[in-house]
């Protein structure tokens, strides 16, 4: 059922969802323009700490400012259920990737946008868990922006359930490995998403999404010049590196592999280069301290631990403890008892 109100929000339809939430068009009457609303799923319910631990992440997240990264303009919750709200959208990648192949040059140019927004983020402690063409959004101009950035940790930091599920098929060797996450695993899912946008097929497919999952951690990626043979053979090693199951292979940041995808559609890099020479970040990708916010707080970074592992490690130290207690009860009363 559509909700006619949210907070101070008028609810005009619903636009979209995920596990995460559901999304909604409104009316915002304080600023007299539309915005997008996005209502967190029933599991993720306010106590006490989360309320707090939500606000406190939402204000970092707001603190972000960068052209290629989706603004949050508020947030707030309603019947004890958080909300935020964002600027309203014209479309999304899928939805152009559905047509088709992409034309080359228009996808490396939204790219290098893409790029330098991770990189400032990830520059400031945030690294993207969810990163697929449904989270590259386009406003009325044609610009691209990154969206939900940030939100699967805050989902899963007010959920007693398990983490967020997560699109396999965009997903780093280091996400399926559980392993902690870093810039690099955002340059991986930017090379699988440009994959599927150029060669209209997504970089790994399987009989389930555990299949094309895990093959990201074991299965060799296809050469992008083998589908589509105008893009020469430096472009596809670029593509290549990026994809490499190890972090450390891969490069340096976002902006300096989709650089080099730029110099090798132009002819300016060769394949033995690319395979021979570590690709260094260009100064765009090394972000100025003067002009950026703080760091932000740890409390919105990669989790090393999920809920359900620091539930077992509780549970297993209260075991651990209640044995302990009851061999001692048993010791004291053996003395008592002894004549």
């Amino acid at each position: 059922m559509l909700p006619s109100r949210i907070g101070p929000y008028e609810i005009i339809a619903e636009i979209g969802g995920n596990e995460r939430g559901r999304v909604f068009k409104a009316y915002d009457p304080r600023s007299n323009r539309e915005v997008a609303l996005k209502m967190l799923r029933s599991q993720s319910l306010f106590t006490l700490t989360g309320e707090r631990k939500f606000t406190e992440q939402l204000t970092h997240l707001k603190a972000l400012t960068h052209p290629n990264l989706m603004p949050i303009i508020a947030f707030g919750d309603e019947d004890n259920r958080p909300f935020i709200v964002m600027p309203l959208m014209a479309g999304n990648l899928t939805q152009r990737m559905g047509q088709g192949r992409l034309p080359v040059g228009e996808v490396l140019d939204w790219f290098q946008a893409l790029a330098a927004g991770l990189d400032y983020a990830a520059a400031n402690g945030i690294v993207h868990h969810d990163l697929k063409p449904n989270n590259i959004l386009f406003d009325v101009h044609n610009h691209p922006v990154v969206g939900d950035l940030g939100i699967f940790q805050v989902v899963d930091s007010l959920s007693a359930a398990s983490s967020p599920q997560i699109n396999p098929y965009y997903v780093s060797p280091e996400q399926v490995r559980r392993r902690k996450l870093t810039g690099q695993a955002q340059e991986y899912s930017l090379a699988t998403i440009l994959f599927h946008a150029l060669s209209g097929e997504t970089l790994f497919s399987g009989a389930t999404d555990l299949v094309a999952g895990f093959k990201h951690t074991s299965e060799r990626p296809r050469s992008i010049h083998r589908i589509r043979p105008e893009l020469n053979e430096a472009f596809a090693e670029v593509l290549k590196k990026a994809l490499s199951k190890e972090p450390a292979k891969r490069y340096p940041s976002a902006v300096a592999f989709v650089g080099d995808l730029v110099r090798a559609y132009g002819g300016a890099i060769t394949p033995e280069e690319v395979r021979s020479e570590p690709a260094m970040p260009s100064q765009s990708a090394r972000p100025d301290a003067r002009s950026q916010p703080p760091v932000l707080s740890a409390a919105i970074r990669q989790p090393e631990l999920t809920n359900a592992v620091r539930a077992r490690m509780v549970l297993t130290l209260l075991i651990s403890l209640s044995v302990c207690i009851c061999g001692a009860v048993g010791m004291l009363l053996s003395l008592f008892e002894s004549p």
